[in-house]
């Protein structure tokens, strides 16, 4: 009796965790879209309300903390709030259960680490989640992957080792062949960038080009508007390069107002800085104010140092030639503050390229001397494979006729085990028609639905919650018991699964039992990752994109 409650116990957990992991997406999509429309007190509120349901869950709170780590970072413009985000989710790494999380994280992480100009701490975390993605094998998430490939090329580009940084972009496009719906926009984007540093505009533009094309190729993609506005930015700075003033300033016009039509609020500081440039050149100086002072103000809220000295410099320069000196000499000394915290940044990243092409060095210094050792043994070895080769042959005439022998041996075996084979089949098919006698039987008795028929149900589901399925007799064994509470289920599910195996019909069967992962290693006596592999197969080969979907379709059969 004391299982039975048990179990009636573990179904309803089962039904609250569920309850809890929809009110946790509900909570966050209501908190998107309290952002979106900049109700920005409801964002929060419906953000702790998230974090609240997911406490005790490692990999939803994650997915709490990452939408807080984006609504402070791209919506409220606070650097120092999504830190504080990150941290939190870098404390929950040891607990999470899905590695592709980790890589994620890493991911996000190198991407902050590089914009406090911590070049090293972001090698680090862009390497480790391609250590963590590629550990995956046949799961590796490759969307993920040419993410962590790109931002390595961007880090590269930005020490000016530019052939390093180009082959990463050449790995990330080679996954494509793997994945095409990797995002190709995003790399050829970020290419265009690298190429810019380098001083190659036409290679820029072109890779550009082929960025805006695939982008309007794919325009119902959620990324259509982000990437059309990066895009637009970009060839604005590349046109005022060209010093094309005219099309620098449409295109910087058109990037702001497709920005301010999804209403979003991490408006690149480049923007309103060359804007502030392109009207400075013009002649408009208070436009050119105005668009200084708008690069300044967001330079400042996120605390970039780079962008704050852009920004300072170009309201030096506006206030200069006004002649208004109390202002100039103000941003002046901003300029040069945030000059003398750049110039101990951009000490470590020299440090970083001197210790890298050190690295270099002494790598092709071994490979040289390696291949000098090589040329010295060489003569010997060819020698000596000569006389092995000698040696091999006789040994070869004089095996060979003992080899056909083992040959003609062998292919007796395996006639003899294909008959065994053969036999064994037939007395499993036999086996198995009894089975079914027995199991029409059991649903005759069933349908007569008397209360003793009840106490035998909740008898057959204690029964099944406590066998261990290692044999195939422990499997017949079981699909018996089961059969008598869901009679039909074996029936549907071969009906609805076209290319199922036999693991896929245990797993089935104990997941309509809504037991959990390890209930179903123990029964099944295998890991815990084996089930979670198993239920990924499944699902695969249903086409279904979350274990909740799997779930609703088993309990439907």
């Amino acid at each position: 009796m004391m299982l039975l409650f048990g179990f009636f116990f573990c179904v309803i957990g089962n039904v609250n965790a569920r309850e809890r992991d929809e009110l946790v997406v509900q909570y966050l999509k209501n908190s998107r879209l309290c952002a979106f429309k900049n109700q920005k007190d409801s964002a929060i509120y419906y953000l702790e309300k998230a974090k609240i349901q997911a406490l005790g869950n490692p990999d939803e709170l994650f997915r709490v903390y990452n939408r807080g780590a984006n609504y402070f970072f791209k919506e409220d413009i606070k650097l120092d709030s999504a830190k504080t985000y990150m941290q939190k989710m870098s404390a929950l790494l040891p607990a999470l259960e899905y590695d592709v999380l980790k890589s994620r994280l890493y991911n996000k992480l190198g991407y902050f680490y590089g914009l406090n100009g911590n070049i090293k701490e972001a090698f680090q975390a862009y390497n480790s989640a391609i250590i963590i993605n590629r550990k995956l094998e046949e799961y590796t998430n490759y969307k993920v992957l040419a993410n962590s490939y790109v931002k390595l090329g961007r880090l590269y580009g930005r020490l000016e080792l530019y052939p390093t940084a180009k082959s990463y972009f050449k790995k990330a496009i080679a996954l494509l062949k793997e994945d095409p719906e990797i995002d190709q926009v995003f790399i050829y984007r970020h290419l265009a960038c690298v190429y810019k540093k380098m001083g190659a505009i036409d290679d820029a533009m072109s890779y550009l080009q082929k960025a805006i094309k695939i982008n309007e190729e794919n325009s119902l993609s959620r990324a259509y508007e982000s990437h059309q506005i990066n895009t637009q930015k970009n060839l604005a700075e590349i046109y005022y390069i060209k010093e094309d003033r005219k099309q620098a300033l449409f295109y910087v016009l058109e990037s702001i107002k497709n920005a301010s039509k999804i209403q979003r609020k991490d408006l690149d500081v480049r923007l309103f800085l060359l804007l502030s440039k392109i009207y400075n050149d013009e002649g408009d100086v208070d436009l050119a104010f105005i668009n200084g002072l708008k690069s300044f103000e967001i330079a400042k809220a996120k605390d970039i140092p780079y962008q704050i000295l852009m920004s300072s410099k170009q309201l030096k320069l506006l206030y200069k030639n006004i002649g208004n000196t109390e202002k100039a000499y103000f941003y002046l000394d901003i300029y040069n503050k945030t000059k003398n915290r750049i110039y101990r940044e951009e000490a470590k990243v020299t440090i970083l390229k001197a210790e890298y092409l050190e690295d270099l060095r002494k790598e092709k210094l071994a490979t040289n001397k390696i291949q000098e050792a090589s040329y010295f043994h060489a003569l010997l070895i060819i020698g000596i494979c000569l006389v092995l080769l000698g040696i091999v042959y006789t040994f070869y005439q004089r095996k060979k006729e003992v080899l056909q022998q083992r040959i003609v041996s062998n292919e007796k075996s395996k006639y003899r085990i294909q008959q065994k084979l053969q036999d064994e089949r037939k007395r499993a098919l036999e086996k198995e028609n009894e089975l079914s006698v027995y199991m029409r039987m059991l649903s005759q008795q069933t349908d007569a639905g008397s209360e003793a028929t009840i106490v035998k149900m909740k008898s057959t589901l204690q029964q099944l919650h406590s066998l261990k399925i290692l044999t195939e007799d422990d499997w017949l064994e079981f699909k018996t018991l089961f059969l008598n509470i869901y009679p039909n289920f074996y029936k549907n599910f071969k009906i609805n699964v076209a290319d199922y195996s036999l693991g896929d019909l245990k797993l089935a069967s104990l997941i309509r039992l809504s037991l959990n992962t390890k209930e179903i290693a123990n029964i099944l006596a295998i890991s815990p990752e084996s089930v979670r592999k198993g239920k990924y197969r499944l699902r695969k080969k249903m086409t279904f994109t979350s274990e909740k979907e799997l779930q609703k379709f088993i309990y439907s059969l």
